[in-house]
C-alpha cells in the first residue's frame, strides 16, 4: 500500500511541476524525484523492484492512449513536404546513435534508446522503444535526461542559428519541428521566432511524432534479427514476445484516431491521460533507480545525445536549403 502511495505522491508532485514549467516537464521531474524518495530513509519501508513491473505496466497502457490522440490526417500540406527533411533526420540519428554509441562504449539499448529521442519526439518516444527492447531503468532515465538537457540548450541555441542562416517562417519552422527532440521546446522555440514559425513547427512536429509506429516496428525487426543472428530457432512463441501486444494496440489506437472523429475536449482528456500514466511510470523507474549505476554510464550516454543531436541539426540545415530555400 505504501508503495501506491508513494508512487501517487510522486507523481502528483511532478506532474504539477512540469505544469507549472512545461520546459523542465513532468518525465524528468518524475525519474528525478522518484530517485531521491528511492535514495532517501523512505526506502526501507518500500518493496522497490516491484516498481519495475509497474513502471512496465503504466508505460505500455500509456502509450496506447497517446496513440488515440495522433492521426495519420496530420500528412497534409506541410506536413507532407517536411518529411524530406524529418525522415533523413530519422534515419542519420539512428546511425549516429549506433555508430557513436559503439565508439564510446554504451550499450546498445542505451544508443537506440538516445537515438529514437533525439530522432522522433524525446520523453515519449523513449518511453514507447523502451518496453519494445526491454531496457533497464537505468538506460530509459539516462536517455530522457541527456534528451532534456539537450532540448535546454535548443531553446537558445535554435533562434540564434535561425537568425544566422537567414531562415523565414517556413525554413525556421521546418527547422524547429525537426531538429528539436521535446514537444514542448518545439512549440517555444517556434513561437519565440514568430508565430507562423511556431504553427508550422507544431504541425512538422506532429507528423515527426507520428514515426513512433515505424521506429517501434523497425526495433520489433532489429530484435527478430538479433535473436537469428545467435542461431537459435525462432519459435512462434518468440515471435509474439518480439511483437510486444501494446504496439499493436497502439497502432490500432492511431488507426481509430484517424478514421473516427474524436471530440477536441475528448482528444485533450486523452493527452492528458496518458501524460499522467507515462509520468507515473516514469516515476516507477526512478523509484527502481540505482544512483551507482547512473554514474558508470553518465559521461559517455551525453556525449552520445550530444554527437546525435548534432547530426540531426546539420542534416536539418542541409535539407532545409535544398527543399526550403
Amino acid at each position: 500500500m505504501l508503495n501506491y502511495l508513494t508512487l501517487a505522491l510522486v507523481t502528483a508532485l511532478a506532474y504539477f511541476i512540469g505544469q507549472q514549467f512545461p520546459l523542465i516537464g513532468s518525465s524528468l521531474s518524475a525519474i528525478l524525484i522518484g530517485a531521491i524518495v528511492a535514495h532517501s530513509p523512505l526506502h526501507t519501508q518500500l518493496h522497490l523492484p516491484q516498481f519495475k513491473k509497474i513502471s512496465s505496466t503504466l508505460l505500455k497502457y500509456g502509450i496506447i492512449v497517446l496513440g488515440l490522440t495522433l492521426s495519420f490526417a496530420t500528412f497534409s500540406g506541410i506536413g507532407v513536404r517536411s518529411l524530406l527533411v524529418t525522415l533523413p533526420v530519422i534515419v542519420g540519428s539512428f546511425l549516429t546513435a549506433i555508430g557513436v554509441g559503439r565508439l564510446l562504449q554504451v550499450k546498445m539499448n542505451g544508443r537506440l534508446l538516445v537515438g529514437v529521442g533525439t530522432a522522433i519526439c524525446g520523453g515519449s518516444a523513449i518511453a514507447a522503444a523502451a518496453p519494445v527492447i526491454e531496457a533497464e531503468e537505468d538506460e530509459i532515465a539516462f536517455a530522457i535526461a541527456t534528451i532534456f538537457l539537450f532540448n535546454m540548450m535548443a531553446l537558445v541555441v535554435f533562434p540564434v542559428v535561425g537568425a544566422w542562416l537567414g531562415y523565414d517562417d517556413l525554413a525556421f519552422g521546418v527547422f524547429a519541428g525537426s531538429a528539436i527532440n521535446d514537444t514542448s521546446s518545439v512549440v517555444a522555440a517556434g513561437f519565440a521566432f514568430s508565430e507562423q514559425a511556431g504553427e508550422i513547427a507544431t504541425v512538422v512536429k506532429l507528423v515527426r511524432t507520428l514515426m513512433i509506429v515505424p521506429a517501434c516496428l523497425a526495433l520489433i525487426g532489429y530484435r527478430y534479427y538479433h535473436l537469428r543472428q545467435e542461431g537459435n530457432p525462432i519459435t512462434l512463441r518468440q515471435v509474439r514476445n518480439i511483437v510486444p501486444q501494446f504496439v499493436i494496440w497502439f497502432i490500432l489506437a492511431v488507426i481509430v484516431a484517424t478514421f473516427v472523429p474524436i471530440p477536441t475536449a475528448l482528444t485533450y482528456l486523452l493527452k492528458q491521460i496518458a501524460r499522467i500514466l507515462m509520468t507515473m511510470a516514469l516515476a516507477a523507474v526512478g523509484l527502481s533507480m540505482n544512483f551507482k549505476q547512473l554514474r558508470t554510464a553518465g559521461l559517455p550516454a551525453i556525449l552520445l545525445g550530444g554527437i546525435t543531436w548534432l547530426a540531426v541539426i546539420l542534416v536539418s540545415i542541409v535539407l532545409i536549403a535544398i527543399f526550403f530555400q
